[in-house]
């Protein structure tokens, strides 16, 4: 395979074939081991992200099948890969190809219709850190000449810490590690309480494919009280506001709360039936 046909099969995610994409990973593979051995570093760099940009792609796909099939936690990690590898990709590649402006644009949507809203994150100092290619140790007055997030002969450049002492875990709502969703656990059975995923659920169940377009329009209605008949007149009201449900929303006709409407570009062959569930952007 030429690299001309890679392009190709990199342009047509929706329709390549398994045995398709196991060719196109081994001529990459080397297509690149030539490039190297030639020295061409622009083109071992380019080789570089087309395998970056084949792994974006498997991992959206992979993430989309996930939830389909109720593996939501698998699928949120999924999504932070792939997001993970456009951060890496962004600074050497326009994204203007293979559809990976698509890629980006849903799986930040995906992503905002999961529950995840509290996330761990620990705190270290960092006794050493070692260059991921020549191994050497990195510090403000020594290092080596490769710049971090540079890509050598078709290996992007990382740094490994080696040592470093653990300080805190901190409740953080945007974390640099999207997988530390924090769950809570059911002191009686021990086992960890799932969250629910209604807007999951309803999304993927309208599409029969990864790359069938939708979006989505976060508003608010006014949601019928029988809705909150568990919440008392004196607690605080679900719309959130810190007053009284009794002197709040409860004189109007409903409750405002956030609605969101979707749209899909390829309609759905059945409208799967949402329930009604307490869910904020």
């Amino acid at each position: 395979m030429r690299l001309e046909e890679a392009h190709d099969l990199l342009r047509r995610p929706v329709d390549r074939a398994a045995d398709a994409e196991n060719v196109l990973k081994a001529t990459l593979i080397e297509l690149k081991a030539a490039a190297v051995r030639d020295r061409d570093h622009d083109g071992s760099k380019h080789i570089w992200c087309l395998e970056t940009t084949l792994a974006i792609q498997e991992g959206y796909r992979d993430a989309f099948e996930r939830m389909k099939a109720g593996q939501f936690y698998d699928a949120w990690c999924a999504l932070a890969d792939v997001e993970t590898l456009f951060c890496h990709l962004e600074r050497h590649s326009d994204l203007s190809d293979f559809r990976l402006q698509f890629i980006q644009t849903h799986t930040t949507r995906f992503q905002s219709l999961f529950p995840y809203r509290n996330f761990t994150s620990i705190g270290a100092i960092v006794r050493e850190r070692r260059c991921g290619l020549c191994d050497a140790v990195i510090s403000p007055r020594r290092g080596c000449h490769h710049r971090l997030g540079e890509i050598y002969d078709g290996v992007m450049c990382h740094h490994e810490i080696t040592d470093f002492v653990g300080t805190e875990v901190s409740l953080v709502a945007n974390p640099v590690d999207k997988a530390c969703v924090l769950f809570l656990v059911d002191p009686a059975t021990g086992k960890r309480v799932d969250y629910e995923y209604p807007l999951v659920e309803y999304v993927t169940a309208c599409l029969s494919s990864p790359y069938h377009a939708w979006g989505c329009r976060w508003t608010k209605q006014r949601h019928p009280h029988e809705h909150f008949r568990d919440i008392p007149p004196s607690s605080p009201c679900p719309c959130e506001s810190g007053i009284d449900y009794e002197s709040c929303c409860l004189r109007e006709p409903g409750v405002l709360r956030p609605h969101c409407d979707f749209f899909f570009a390829v309609p759905p062959a059945r409208m799967p039936r949402l329930q009604y569930v307490h869910t904020t952007p």
